[in-house]
């Protein structure tokens, strides 16, 4: 029995891989000043991380710009950014306005790093701006996929929301592009805002934000003010398989998979019998010490038998 419960328990174990939580390493933010196509963002200390992640937000005057350059201080080697498609160009002003993802999966680390982003073009009106995230679970994480809003406009207070995305034990990143409100929030408990406020004739407005989720999100940027404002959104979501890193607390999914549910089975299965088995065993020991009982010698049965044989 002990040893039954030993394979149930490796089996269940094996079924069950620990993993361990998403943490902020650092974050960096930087917007353009009189309306430059770059800016280059403080030091920060990206030390045990394993994904970055940035949101890019510039003003596009004509369509069929690319996504601008992503690039930071580290060497040997060099990290080389994967860039999301930017939310499309609309044709008139407010679609002007894009905002891009950059992300780098398993990138060099320093205790002192710099985010350089160069926007696609320099038109003398505001420029770019950039939040950059580096983030730690102990893993080499996969992406599982990215979505983005249209532009949208208004007046006064608004919200914008890029669509729904993630799945249990994701980490989900978002950001939003905007101008001319400021002081952005989010909802659906994902971290404060880190926030790159628009500034007139020399950036644009971005903010950023993450949560690592138990299921399909679809949190809402409010845009606070009220002036007439125009923003985007976009989010961009991962999976970790780490065990237990530099990344927190460990903990177990939610979805083990088929060797889970095999494991409960058979565990459901196990129990009736090993019950069933208890039993048996409990009325032939009982029945064992009846039989004995019943063939043990009388010694006043046997006397009584004597004497009647004497007579």
């Amino acid at each position: 029995m002990k040893k039954l419960l030993l394979a149930l328990a490796a089996v269940f174990a094996l079924a069950s891989p620990a993993y361990a939580t998403w943490s902020r390493t650092a974050v960096a933010s930087c917007g353009a000043t009189g309306g430059a196509s770059t800016c280059t963002t403080g030091s920060v200390s990206t030390s045990g991380a394993d994904l970055f992640v940035c949101f890019g937000s510039y003003y596009e005057a004509s369509a069929g710009a690319t996504n601008g350059d992503m690039t930071d201080s580290a060497t040997s080697p060099a990290n080389v950014y994967t860039a999301v498609q930017p939310t499309p160009f609309s044709g008139n002003s407010d679609g002007a306005l894009k905002l891009a993802m950059y992300y780098k999966i398993a990138p060099t680390t320093s205790g002192s790093m710099t985010f350089t982003y160069t926007g696609p073009v320099n038109n003398g009106v505001e420029s770019v701006s950039v939040v950059c995230y580096a983030m730690a679970q102990g893993s080499s994480p996969s992406l599982q996929g990215s979505i983005s809003s249209n532009t949208t406009s208004g007046t006064g207070p608004t919200t914008i929301q890029a669509g729904s995305i993630g799945s249990a034990n994701d980490i989900v990143l978002t950001g939003i592009g905007y101008y001319a409100n400021n002081s952005q929030s989010i909802n659906s408990s994902f971290e404060a805002a880190t926030e790159v406020s628009y500034s007139g004739g020399n950036h644009i407005g971005a903010a950023g934000s993450w949560k690592e989720v138990s299921g399909a999100v679809n949190p809402t940027w409010s845009v606070a003010g009220n002036n007439s404002t125009t923003e985007v959104a976009m989010s961009i979501a991962f999976t970790g398989t780490g065990g237990g890193g530099g990344g927190g607390a460990t903990r177990y999914p939610r979805n083990f998979g088929l060797l889970g549910v095999a494991s409960l089975l058979l565990l459901a299965a196990w129990i009736p019998a090993a019950l069933g088995f208890r039993d048996m065993h409990r009325r032939t020991v009982r029945d064992r010490k009846l039989q004995a009982f019943l063939n043990q010698p009388v010694p006043e049965l046997d006397v009584v038998r004597l004497k009647m044989g004497k007579r």
